[in-house]
C-alpha cells in the first residue's frame, strides 16, 4: 500500500447519508466537509487523527455510489483495502 490508513465498517443508516456520487465527485477531491458527514464518519475521523492516523477509508465516500463502474471495479478490491489497513474500525450504530 501506498500510505498507511485505517478503515470503517458500519451500518448504513436509514436516513440520509452523506455519499460520494458523480454530482459531487468534483467537490469532494478538493474537500469534504466534515459537518456534513454522520456522527460514526466524524467519530471515526477523530479516532483516526487520534490514533496518529492521516487516512481513513470509507466506502460511502470512496466509491461512487451511483456509478455501477466504480461499483464494479471497486468491490473487487474491498477485501484487499480491508485486510491492508493498519486497523478497522467497526462502528455499532
Amino acid at each position: 500500500p501506498d500510505a498507511t490508513y485505517l478503515t470503517l465498517s458500519h451500518r448504513w443508516s436509514q436516513g440520509p447519508v452523506c455519499k460520494l456520487v458523480m454530482d459531487n465527485l468534483p467537490d469532494f477531491r478538493k474537500d469534504i466537509p466534515i459537518r456534513d458527514l454522520s456522527i460514526t464518519f466524524q467519530d471515526a475521523i477523530e479516532a483516526t487523527n487520534s490514533l496518529g492516523f492521516e487516512y481513513i477509508w470509507i466506502d460511502s465516500l470512496c466509491i461512487i455510489q451511483d456509478s455501477t463502474h466504480d461499483w464494479a471495479a471497486e468491490v473487487t478490491q474491498m477485501a484487499q483495502i480491508y485486510e491492508n489497513a493498519a486497523c478497522n474500525l467497526s462502528a455499532t450504530a
